[in-house]
């Protein structure tokens, strides 16, 4: 079975109303220091951080996951994939009115199927930079 990457952009009242300036390059995920917030949901975000993305004008870590278990109500059992290669099994229960992309279409997280790969964009009120300079 092929795998469909589908996008899921993680996004808070918080997240839509922060306007950050953007560096002219984005910082690597070595130079990210995660929010409390951050670590609760992703206890392995850092691990996990494939890179850093502008997109719409702002920033996000950029992580993925393969899509283990998809429960009733929509919450997930995800394989997050480190960049080195490892797989993190994580429970993820998204807040209320969470939409997944899929297709282009915003639908429920209960749309997703087994074996689907899903990459995860954490905005940037959930971490901050905390070294510049060096990295691509």
């Amino acid at each position: 079975m092929s795998a469909v990457p589908t996008s899921v952009a993680a996004c808070s009242l918080a997240a839509l109303l922060a306007a950050p300036v953007l560096p002219a390059q984005p910082p690597t995920c070595e130079a990210i220091r995660f929010s409390p917030d951050a670590t609760a949901a992703f206890p392995s975000v850092a691990q996990s951080c494939h890179s850093v993305v502008e997109r719409d004008g702002r920033l996000y870590v950029r992580l993925v996951a393969d899509v283990v278990r998809v429960r009733r109500d929509g919450s997930l059992l995800l394989d997050l994939k480190g960049r080195d290669g490892s797989r993190i099994r994580q429970a993820f229960n998204p807040p209320p009115g969470f939409n997944a992309i899929i297709s282009g279409r915003s639908k429920s997280t209960r749309f997703l199927v087994r074996g689907q790969e899903i990459r995860l964009y954490l905005p940037s009120d959930r971490w901050e930079v905390i070294e510049t300079g060096g990295g691509p």
